[in-house]
């Protein structure tokens, strides 16, 4: 005669010195329960076993060690098969309610949550960090399009698995090439998270990217890490803070004339927000010299995706920009340079259209050109829909503020808080 599954499962546990407690916490179950199921007053379901398994540490679905750890029954009742057994019963009447419209029968993140973490391999090669810089790549794609907040949590999500890729054996040059590919992926999970507000996550993964750049000791990953971080400074109203970041890394040699003009960008804008017109004017100047030396094979290949024309004048036009809200003025220079980007962008750049658009928009109506700044507006309005981004919910939100309360303007500033409202 068997033993009933109810009473080995519940022999099992008291050889493993397990508390009922212990196995209702794996199967998702109160204590009560467990204890009818034991008692045979409850049936043992999948996901009962699956507690048993999880909490004893051991398979029961197939094979496993008895008690004792000799032999594979109890009682004269081989376990493993009929646990194979429930479980595919189970799952086959799972199936046909679901595909009739029933219910999962669980709650989304628990049943995901049952995968576990991906595997690590115990040696990385070059096709492992392939993964990885391909990853990068497609985040770059997804958050200059859709903004941070589409991008942030996938980002971050293949971060972590990236990082466990760090633990693994590999060669140097693996190695050095995996620590750049991480870099890489922690700046866009950074910059994703800076974009969506949640600056204190942002700086963590900042410094992760610089930590990780610094030992793959890649010098234009490494200064444009800082400038991404430079940039996060000016965005919370600190300039002073965002040159003396410039400066940690202007010093190396070994830049490429890409990242410098990057750099370049950045200090200017910030001595524009500073009011310091001739060094706005100078750094604009030497961004633009930077830009006409760049070439494809000393451009860095993860620089390749983003850098246009276009991206020119949006990093120029901002530091226009900057200066003339510092000094309370119009700018000519800041209207062309942004005008140019916002015509250069193609619908892959939602973001950056509707940053241009937003500010010259702004410009246009503190200077009390309403034909203009409500045409900038609505190429900002359009360019919203679908973005996840905290920075262009800030800046729709200055551009309604430069909307002056008059008539003219009511219809204007109702589809601008429309917009605020839908990215909030």
């Amino acid at each position: 005669m068997q033993t009933p599954p109810a009473q080995l499962l519940r022999a099992l546990r008291r050889e493993h010195g397990i508390s009922q407690a212990q196995v209702a916490q794996q199967a998702h179950i109160s204590v009560s329960h467990l204890s009818r199921v034991e008692a045979g007053d409850r049936p043992v379901t999948p996901a009962v076993v699956n507690g048993y398994e999880k909490a004893l540490g051991i398979r029961l679905a197939s094979t496993p060690p008895g008690i004792g750890g000799q032999a594979t029954t109890l009682g004269g009742h081989r376990f493993g098969e009929d646990a194979d057994d429930m479980k595919r019963r189970a799952f086959t009447a799972a199936i046909a309610a679901i595909a009739v419209g029933g219910p999962l029968g669980e709650p989304v993140h628990r049943a995901l949550a049952s995968l576990g973490a991906a595997d690590i391999p115990a040696h990385v090669g070059a096709a492992d960090v392939v993964q990885v810089e391909q990853a990068e790549t497609m985040f770059t794609a997804w958050d200059l399009r859709f903004g941070g907040g589409l991008a942030r949590e996938m980002a971050a999500t293949q971060l972590r698995w990236a990082t466990r890729l760090l633990r693994a054996q590999m060669t140097d040059p693996v190695r050095t090439r995996l620590h750049a590919a991480v870099a890489s992926l922690a700046e866009r999970a950074a910059w994703s998270t800076f974009d969506a507000g949640a600056h204190d996550e942002a700086r963590t993964l900042f410094k992760l990217a610089l930590y990780t750049a610094t030992e793959a000791d890649d010098a234009d990953l490494r200064a444009h890490i800082l400038s991404d971080i430079a940039t996060q400074q000016l965005h919370l109203g600190d300039p002073d803070e965002c040159v003396k970041i410039i400066r940690l890394a202007e010093g190396d040699d070994r830049l490429s004339v890409a990242v410098r003009f990057v750099l370049h960008g950045v200090k200017a804008r910030a001595l524009g927000a500073m009011g310091d017109a001739p060094g706005c004017a100078r750094q604009i100047d030497m961004a633009e010299q930077a830009y006409t030396t760049i070439t494809p094979t000393t451009t860095p290949v993860w620089m390749r995706g983003f850098l246009c024309d276009a991206h020119v004048q949006s990093v120029t036009g901002q530091a226009a920009y900057a200066l003339a809200q510092a000094t309370a003025g119009f700018s000519d220079d800041a209207h062309n340079r942004l005008t140019s980007a916002i015509a250069g962008f193609d619908q892959t750049r939602n973001r950056a259209i509707a940053l241009c658009a937003t500010r010259l928009a702004t410009l246009h109506l503190h200077a009390g050109h309403t034909p203009e700044g409500t045409e900038a507006a609505r190429t900002a309005l359009a360019a919203v829909p679908g973005l996840r981004s905290a920075r262009i919910t800030m800046d729709l939100t200055t551009m309604r503020a430069a909307a002056q309360p008059d008539d003219d303007l009511r219809q204007l500033r109702e589809e601008i808080s429309a917009a605020v409202a839908l990215a909030t």
